[in-house]
């Protein structure tokens, strides 16, 4: 009789041992992978659109931007119009572990006059300003 109760206590610690393993390989499989969240498509005027996206801190802004972009092209699609770039932030959040890009966009018909090549220019993050005279 002791000796079965040794073995079940036995089998059963072996088998917590396996599933706290897979537990933490699991938890370890999505640490690394990570996630993306996006928000809805914000309205912000007329045919301008916002649309941000964070990725957690195991994954580059690349991510989170890819992810913005996607939404803000089937924004567009959906309205039966093109997507146009107007600009765009990344920003480091949560104690700079996460990324979050924010996109302002436009969906334009064909023949709308402003449906022209983007005009992208790199905004400067440090403005020094000469105050000597």
């Amino acid at each position: 009789m002791l000796v079965k109760v040794r073995k079940k206590v036995f089998h059963l610690s072996l088998f917590k041992r396996a599933f706290m393993k897979n537990i933490l390989l699991l938890s370890m499989v999505l640490a690394v992978t990570g996630c993306v969240s996006t928000s809805h498509v914000l309205p912000m005027g007329k045919d301008t659109f916002s649309v941000s996206a964070t990725s957690d801190g195991f994954r580059d802004a690349a991510a989170a931007r890819n992810s913005a972009f996607k939404k803000a092209t089937d924004q567009c699609t959906a309205l039966g119009k093109n997507f146009m770039f107007v600009n765009e932030s990344i920003m480091p959040t949560r104690m700079n572990i996460d990324t979050t890009v924010t996109l302002t966009f436009r969906c334009l018909a064909d023949n709308d006059p402003q449906y022209t090549r983007p005009n992208i220019e790199h905004v400067p993050n440090v403005i020094i300003e000469n105050r000597s005279k």
